[in-house]
């Protein structure tokens, strides 16, 4: 699963994708924030594709619903009561949300199993220990950076907390967190999505600065107005406007997650990708794991008022 780049052309590159297997375009929102569904809710089609999208989260178990809640939602959809049915939904636990497949990470003990899912501005963590589902939320504003390293096995030297399981290289994402006051801690995953998930944080961390700047997404009418306005032509490119994320997914792997919306490129993460795919196809073996470090600009530290 990954997202689609405003550069490139859905077309040609499901025609690309489809030489490794059968793949598919999706659609979802490109945003994390819940309130903008009311801009979206003005328009029928649009209202259609977050309906679509809700169903889609909630039969997936992705959105978490009590029976009650559950039986209210079928009647509404028998009723086709679109707009009360996504009302209801943003109610719901962890609607809106990202969620990855499974993984390995070394919080609270070395290569636990975790769900991780991304969306309200943070990282949600369900680590199984032993019979016990725990949960934890690591907040954007409390991550400092974070950074992608590719992990190879049997790599003497490495700095990773975690055990590689596989034959072949893998992605590690790790943050560095405020725990406490004056208390920073790294947190690492291993997923062969970590590139998502970094894609995912970077988008929030922008949405967060765009909305606290008091800017809002851009409209398709926004476009046009240096047109229509007498303005000087320019080349009309796909914006992370309300609407919708384009990306390609492979058929067979349906509890995959979907990518959601990232404002711009990111000049480091393209260099990791790009790092990546260039090593696994020439079957390179660095001295080292590589990495790449993002700041994050809506970092906050913690005062006396929050301990």
């Amino acid at each position: 699963v990954r997202k689609l780049q405003d550069f490139e052309s859905p077309c040609l590159s499901l025609k690309a994708a489809n030489k490794h297997g059968v793949h598919r375009i999706v659609l979802r929102k490109a945003y994390w924030e819940s309130s903008f569904d009311e801009d979206l809710l003005e328009h029928k089609i649009t209202m259609n594709l977050l309906y679509v999208q809700a169903n889609s989260d909630i039969e997936r178990q992705w959105v978490l619903a009590t029976k009650d809640q559950l039986s209210h939602l079928a009647n509404l959809r028998k009723k086709n009561s679109k707009r009360e049915f996504l009302r209801v939904s943003r109610t719901l636990k962890y609607y809106g949300y990202m969620v990855f497949k499974p993984c390995t990470t070394d919080y609270l003990a070395p290569n636990s199993r975790v769900i991780v899912a991304a969306g309200q501005l943070e990282l949600n963590f369900r680590i199984q220990v032993e019979d016990i589902i725990k949960e934890g939320s690591f907040k954007i504003t409390r991550m400092r950076c974070w950074r992608i390293t590719t992990i190879y096995p049997n790599t003497n030297g490495s700095s990773s907390s975690l055990s590689v399981e596989k034959d072949v290289p893998q992605l590690e994402l790790s943050f560095e967190y405020l725990m406490s006051k004056d208390n920073l801690q790294w947190v690492s995953l291993i997923s062969d999505q970590a590139m998502l998930m970094s894609m995912c944080l970077q988008s929030m961390v922008d949405e967060l600065i765009m909305k606290k700047k008091g800017k809002k997404f851009k409209k398709p009418q926004d476009r046009l107005k240096g047109v229509r306005n007498g303005g000087p032509f320019k080349p009309i490119v796909r914006e992370s406007s309300q609407g919708i994320d384009v990306r390609v997914r492979h058929t067979q792997e349906r509890n995959n997650n979907l990518r959601v919306h990232s404002p711009e490129d990111q000049s480091a993460i393209n260099k990791a990708m790009g790092s990546v795919k260039k090593q696994l196809s020439k079957g390179l073996q660095p001295k080292e794991e590589e990495e790449t470090i993002t700041e994050n600009d809506a970092f906050e530290g913690i005062g006396d008022d929050d301990l």
